[in-house]
C-alpha cells in the first residue's frame, strides 16, 4: 500500500501521514509517495490513500465551511484510528500540532508555574524546527522527511503514554 503525501509538508501533514501509518491496521508499514498539492492522482490503486491531497476526487480531503472551529487532519485521525489509551497519550502533541506556530514557544504552563513533562518536550524539540530543518537537508527527497518525522512521532507517542500511566 502507498499513501500519497504532499511534497511540501507542514506539521499537520507529517503528524497526519504518521497516524494513517500508526493507527489504520489497512495501512501499516505503507510507503509514503510525496506529490504535488494538484497531483491528479495518476498511479493510485485502489488499496492507495492520498492524504489531503485531491487526486482526482479520491483523496482524503475535507471541505470546510468558514465558521467552523479549526481542526487539524491529525486530530481526526487520531480520534477515527486510535484507541483511547493513544488518544490520551496524544492529546498534547494534537494541540501543539493545531497551535499556530508562533504559539508553540509558549507552551502551555500549568497552574503551578511549571510546564507538563509532554508539553516541555515538545517546547525543547520544537518540531516546527525540526521538520524547517528536515526541509532545508532535504529538498528533493519528501519520502525521507516523511520517515524521519515518524521516528519523532513514535517517540512522542512512547512519551505521552509512559506520561499517562504515571497519572
Amino acid at each position: 500500500m502507498k499513501v500519497f503525501v504532499s511534497n511540501d509538508p507542514e506539521l499537520d501533514d507529517v503528524a497526519s501521514a504518521w497516524a494513517i501509518r500508526t493507527f489504520n491496521p489497512e495501512a501499516d508499514g505503507a510507503r509514503f509517495v510525496p506529490q504535488p498539492n494538484d497531483w491528479d492522482g495518476t498511479g493510485m490503486s485502489a488499496d492507495d490513500l492520498a492524504l489531503k491531497l485531491a487526486a482526482g476526487g479520491r483523496g482524503i480531503t475535507r471541505p470546510r465551511p468558514s465558521d467552523a472551529p479549526a481542526s487539524s487532519y491529525f486530530r481526526e485521525i487520531v480520534e477515527r484510528h486510535a484507541s483511547p489509551c493513544d488518544r490520551d497519550a496524544l492529546g498534547d502533541l494534537i494541540a501543539y500540532v493545531e497551535a499556530p506556530p508562533t504559539s508553540h514557544a509558549e507552551a502551555e504552563v500549568l497552574p503551578d508555574g511549571s510546564r507538563s513533562l509532554v508539553v516541555a518536550v515538545l517546547w525543547a524539540v520544537s518540531l516546527d524546527r525540526v521538520l524547517s530543518d528536515l526541509k532545508a537537508s532535504h529538498r528533493d527527497n519528501a519520502g525521507r522527511i516523511y520517515e524521519v518525522m515518524c521516528h519523532c512521532f513514535d517517540g512522542l507517542l512512547s512519551l505521552g503514554l509512559a506520561v499517562s500511566a504515571m497519572r
